[in-house]
C-alpha cells in the first residue's frame, strides 16, 4: 500500500538504506511487530566474547533503526524501543571498555602515539615495537591504528561552562575503537618494517578531534615525563 503521508525523515532513511519508502516504512513496522522477541533477546543477551559481541552488535544496530523510525513517526512505542536498545548498549559497553585492556606502560606509549605533538630526539621504533609486543597496533588501507583504548566519543550537543563559553559534550561508546594514530606519514618509514596484524572488521575507526564522532585523549604531564626520560636517543 503506497504511503499516502510522506514523512521526510523516512524519506532519507530509506535513501539511506536504498528503499523506498514503502520498502522502509514495510520493514520498520515488520521490525517493530517483533518488539517482544527483540526484548527477550535483550534480556537474555549475555556479552562475554567477541561472537557475543558481534550478535550484540547486530541487534543493536536493528533497535537504532527501529528508535529513529518510531522517534520520527512518534510511535507509542518509542520509549520501550529505547529502553531496549539501552539495555543492550550497556552491555556491550560493559564488554567494550574491559576487551583487552592495556598495562599502563603501553597506555602511556599509545596516548604519545594519538597526541597532537611530537617530541624530537625521541626513539620511536623502540616506541612502536614496544606496542607490537602489546598486539595494539594494527592497519588498514595504508593507516595505522591503536586498538585496546576505549574512550567517550564527540556528539553533537553542547554544554555551558561558567565562563559562558560552549564546549562539546562526550558520551559514552558501545563499539571497540581502533583510534588512528597521530602523524601517521612521518612514522610510515618505521611502521611498515613492523609486523603489524591487519584491523579486525569487528573494530570502528575513530580519530583523535574536536568533532562529532571524535576522539579526546587525556596525556598527562608524569605520562610525557616517562616518554621523555625513557625513550630520549642517546
Amino acid at each position: 500500500m503506497a504511503n499516502q503521508n510522506p514523512n521526510f525523515a523516512n524519506h532519507l532513511s530509506a535513501a539511506m538504506s536504498k528503499q523506498t519508502e514503502d520498502e522502509y516504512v514495510q520493514s520498520m513496522e515488520s521490525l517493530l511487530n517483533q518488539i517482544d522477541l527483540l526484548e527477550h533477546k535483550a534480556n537474555e543477551l549475555e556479552v562475554k566474547t567477541l561472537p557475543d559481541f558481534r550478535e550484540g552488535r547486530a541487534l543493536k544496530s536493528a533497535l537504532s533503526s527501529l528508535f529513529c523510525y518510531t522517534a520520527n513517526n512518534k510511535k507509542d512505542t518509542f520509549d520501550r524501543v529505547s529502553d531496549i536498545e539501552n539495555i543492550v548498549g550497556k552491555k556491550l559497553f560493559r564488554f567494550a571498555k574491559r576487551f583487552r585492556k592495556p598495562l599502563p606502560c603501553d597506555r602511556i606509549l599509545a596516548h604519545y602515539l594519538l597526541w597532537s605533538r611530537r617530541y624530537i630526539n625521541l626513539d620511536e621504533h623502540a616506541i612502536l615495537s614496544e606496542l607490537v609486543r602489546a598486539d595494539m597496533l594494527r592497519k588498514d588501507e595504508g593507516k595505522y591504528y591503536i586498538i585496546g583504548l576505549h574512550y567517550a566519543v564527540g556528539d553533537n550537543t553542547f554544554g555551558v561552562g561558567r565562563n559562558g563559553q560552549q564546549y562539546r559534550l562526550y558520551v559514552g561508546c558501545c563499539a571497540l575503537q581502533a583510534i588512528g594514530i597521530s602523524f601517521c606519514s612521518e612514522r610510515l618509514r618505521d611502521l611498515d618494517t613492523l609486523p603489524v596484524p591487519q584491523l579486525e572488521k569487528v573494530y570502528t575507526k575513530y580519530w583523535v578531534g574536536n568533532y562529532k564522532g571524535g576522539i579526546k585523549i587525556s596525556f598527562s604531564y608524569k605520562e610525557r615525563q616517562h616518554i621523555r626520560e625513557h625513550y630520549r636517543r642517546n
